[in-house]
């Protein structure tokens, strides 16, 4: 019977380490688990932080495309008015040559009315001076 005892002792130490080492076996990989699982969550974490500085960066990016459409609005209203301006300077000082133009013509009208006054004064005065000759 003690080799039957034995046989069963030696067939439990067997199943009893067999067990032991499927426990720590076991024991082995929830530890993995649990690591990988605590690396799983990190990178959720990570992953959700990654995507929140990603949609802060878009929204920055749209701002700066509103800003730049806003930017460049107020560019081509300011180059409008600036063309527009130029076109205002422009015919006023067309306004201003033509009004010089017409002072010197009138001027010239003037003196052309003026001497003409002269020379018919002058005429007048010839007239009289033959008009009070006495005739011969």
């Amino acid at each position: 019977m003690e080799n039957g005892d034995s046989e069963k002792t030696g067939f439990l130490a067997a199943r009893d380490m067999t067990a032991r080492l499927h426990a720590l076996r076991w024991q082995r990989l929830d530890n993995e688990l649990s690591g990988s699982q605590q690396s799983i969550n990190e990178l959720e974490i990570s992953l959700e932080q990654s995507n929140a500085r990603y949609r802060a960066i878009e929204a920055e990016i749209e701002q700066h495309r509103v800003d730049g459409s806003e930017a460049h609005e107020t560019y081509q209203q300011v180059q409008a008015q600036y063309y527009s301006l130029g076109s205002d300077i422009s015919r006023i000082e067309q306004n201003i040559e033509h009004q010089r133009q017409r002072k010197r013509q009138l001027e010239e009208d003037l003196q052309d009315t003026l001497d003409a006054l002269n020379r018919a004064g002058e005429l007048d005065a010839a007239l009289a001076l033959l008009s009070s000759r006495p005739q011969a």
